[in-house]
């Protein structure tokens, strides 16, 4: 993973939130692939192979649990999917864990948990891809 940047999908289909969210990730120094639609997510995410998916729950296209489920049977390289939504209870966090996310974060995230969250990616995609040559 030295010299190469995190590779972060992000899918959402609130076009003003990905304008806003996706520079600031690149700004954090991860390659981003951004889309609002997400039935197109996972050609893309195959093409991609990102290393971190955040995903929107409520998406009228195709719901975030349901692309996961998606990207999940499409055995992508490892990656770490995380469900953004603006509402949760315990029952749709149950459901997103069951469905494959490792994380739930409420919109709008803090910039400190972003922060941690590209950390947490690093680490991950470093220790699955630091046998590669």
């Amino acid at each position: 993973m030295d010299g190469q940047k995190l590779r972060v999908m992000v899918v959402d289909d609130n076009v003003d939130d990905v304008s806003v969210f996706a520079p600031f990730l690149r700004h954090m120094g991860c390659q981003v692939e951004a889309m609002t639609d997400p039935r197109v997510a996972i050609s893309k995410a195959r093409a991609f192979e990102p290393h971190l998916a955040m995903i929107d729950l409520s998406m009228p296209a195709m719901s975030g649990i349901a692309l996961v489920r998606a990207l999940k049977e499409a055995e992508l390289p490892p990656c770490l999917f995380v469900a953004r939504t603006g509402h949760i209870r315990y029952e749709l966090h149950q459901e997103c864990l069951d469905a494959g996310f490792n994380l739930v974060l409420v919109k709008p995230i803090e910039l400190d948990a972003l922060s941690r969250l590209i950390q947490t990616g690093r680490k991950f995609a470093f220790a699955f891809n630091a046998g590669e040559d």
